[in-house]
């Protein structure tokens, strides 16, 4: 039991380091084996803002989840012309990211991640940081569907 904590530990910490580098690829893995262990496709029924609801907080426990946290993260806060789901600071690597979280209605994973990044930038959420310490700012769409996301970046 002791090694299976310390193994979600690392795979925790592993994350958070993917999603603070903009690799969208390893956090699209991490979030998938999560969500493919862990949840049931009834723990997200109800109309389209339950469900968001429901995969918010199951991406606020993974990034809050590991003891190696090195950054601030801030839910639903306002930012440029609305509210961003997820931001995450680091002062000492000058790293913002912010995370739009969707679920598919009837569109592909792939347009769903589209639309979340072009929300955040329709938005201005990255206004959110200041630019004299925040250098380097990841922008992140992901998509669900029942047990599995999509996960896109872009950088500023």
């Amino acid at each position: 039991f002791i090694r299976g904590l310390a193994k979600k530990n690392a795979e925790l910490t592993q994350l958070q380091k993917a999603i603070l580098s903009g690799n969208a690829e390893t956090a699209e893995v991490l979030i998938n084996k999560f969500l493919v262990s862990t949840i049931s496709i009834r723990d997200n029924i109800g109309d389209m803002n339950a469900k968001e609801s429901f995969y918010h907080g199951v991406i606020l426990g993974l990034l809050s989840g590991s003891d190696n946290s090195n950054f601030i993260i801030k839910s639903n806060r306002e930012a440029g012309n609305g509210y961003f789901d997820i931001c995450l600071l680091t002062e000492d690597e000058e790293i913002g990211v912010i995370i739009e979280l969707k679920v598919v209605q009837g569109d592909s994973m792939d347009i769903t991640c589209d639309k979340a990044l072009n929300q955040i930038d329709d938005k201005k959420y990255a206004e959110y940081f200041d630019p004299e310490f925040i250098q380097h700012i990841y922008k992140y769409g992901i998509a669900f569907k029942k047990k599995r996301c999509k996960v896109k970046v872009s950088k500023d």
